[in-house]
């Protein structure tokens, strides 16, 4: 008798799982279908730059250093937007190896704060191709999409996207393996 019952309730169990996986595949597509009705979907959007495609990067304000880069990619960024939080904390204080930041900030000051509050060490800020742009810099590129990964192919740009996550940053880094941190000094011992 008390075997019967085992098996009845393993039974109702099974079928009990089998009905919440079944809602749970349901609500993904549900999500999928409203993802894709409302435009929210975690794709690169292309991002047109006029007279910049094919021109040299330091010709727009960009690291001089993309100019002879095989492969490299400038990143734009703001200081009020959260995406671009993200990914510049995932960041951990470093680039990638053939990358460019530029952060648009209010002031300089608060865009190193901004740095610091997110991973990155101010002394370490002028090892690294990172820009802070304030509103009375001028924008050659003439982009105010962020966060903004403008590719650079032989020395050119070559293309420019809106990125919506970090995962889709990090599929865009030319060298994603390679970290260029900053140089750490070295600690004074009294």
């Amino acid at each position: 008798m008390t075997s019967s019952i085992v098996v009845a309730i393993i039974a109702l169990l099974a079928v009990g799982e089998f009905l919440l996986f079944g809602a749970l595949a349901e609500t993904y597509r549900d999500i999928a279908q409203i993802r894709s009705e409302t435009g929210v979907i975690d794709q690169l959007q292309p991002v047109d730059l006029g007279d910049g495609l094919d021109g040299r990067p330091s010709a727009f304000g960009l690291d001089p250093s993309l100019d002879t880069a095989s492969k490299g990619l400038a990143l734009f960024v703001d200081s009020r937007c959260g995406t671009c939080q993200l990914i510049v904390r995932s960041l951990n204080g470093g680039l990638p190896l053939g990358t460019s930041l530029i952060l648009f900030a209010e002031t300089e000051r608060k865009g190193i704060q901004w740095f610091e509050d997110n991973g990155f060490d101010y002394e370490g800020l002028s090892d690294l191709p990172v820009t802070i742009a304030t509103p009375g810099d001028p924008n050659p590129l003439g982009v105010d999409v962020t966060p903004l990964a403008v590719e650079v192919v032989h020395g050119k740009i070559a293309r420019a996207f809106a990125v919506p996550s970090i995962r889709r940053f990090y599929a865009l880094i030319p060298a994603p393996h390679q970290l260029q941190a900053p140089a750490t000094r070295p600690e004074v011992l009294a």
